[in-house]
């Protein structure tokens, strides 16, 4: 369950584990496991089911959050939003999401957004590939993280690239992270089940962007976007939800 060593961005100095995660952090860890697995069970046991609305995670002033704080290029196109991979419709597997992943445009914008067990939602913003192949770090200082408030629920914290290192993705079949230097911005293993947030050099976040820095999931999804077939297509969006279609729906609006 641990995360694995990682290497630098250019994948030739190898990270010590516990330059990342301590023993004391990991003991921790141990030590709550039980109470927070029997948490963790009651919560999941409310997960919604699969069903064919192409988001259970986000509604629309959320996505209209993200859109305007995250890709303020991107609003001067018309640009839509696709879900490729959700862990309550394509089961919890980091190999379903990379594979998912992988099939896209390499060079394609992608949302990646997890809601944890206390309703948490937070993310990140990758300009460019996942790739479950890669060794060590690698992607572009365009990668950010962002967290949404809980009131109102569509106020959100971005977090760009400090430039204090290149640490931005790290993908190796075993595991999904986000940032380093004092720790994961964001990290979830191969399950997608448990996950670490904490304060990193990379994007300066200060603490966990998600409910507490050990975390269980409640659900993931990955987004990627795509040229829109239409720049009109709010006034056929639902106020709930973004509209009724299989996984692939592309979502369509105006901001």
């Amino acid at each position: 369950m641990a995360p694995k060593g990682s290497s630098s961005s250019n994948g030739s100095e190898s990270i010590p584990m516990m330059n990342l995660l301590s023993t004391d952090m990991l003991t921790d860890m141990d030590d709550s496991g039980d109470e927070e697995d029997d948490e963790h069970e009651r919560l999941l046991s409310h997960r919604p089911p699969p069903h064919s609305d192409p988001s259970s995670i986000l509604d629309r002033p959320m996505l209209r959050a993200l859109h305007s704080r995250l890709l303020p290029e991107l609003l001067r196109e018309d640009y839509g939003w696709k879900l490729v991979y959700s862990l309550i419709n394509d089961g919890a597997s980091l190999h379903t999401l990379m594979r998912k992943a992988m099939a896209l445009e390499p060079a394609s914008t992608k949302v990646l957004v997890i809601e944890d067990s206390y309703s948490q939602v937070f993310g990140a913003l990758i300009c460019g590939p996942l790739d479950e192949r890669r060794k060590g770090y690698y992607g572009t200082g365009e990668t950010c993280l962002f967290s949404f408030h809980n009131q109102p629920p569509e106020d959100i914290t971005v977090y760009h690239w400090t430039q204090a290192n290149e640490l931005f993705v790290l993908s190796d079949g075993e595991q999904l992270a986000f940032g380093g230097g004092g720790g994961f911005g964001i990290h979830l293993d191969n399950a997608l089940d448990n996950g670490v947030s904490s304060p990193c050099a990379t994007f300066g976040n200060d603490r966990p962007i998600a409910s507490t820095e050990f975390f269980k999931t409640l659900n993931v999804e990955l987004f990627s976007l795509k040229l829109s077939r239409s720049s009109s297509a709010s006034d056929n969006l639902p106020d709930s939800r973004f509209g009724v279609g299989d996984s692939e729906a592309t979502l369509e609006f105006d901001v």
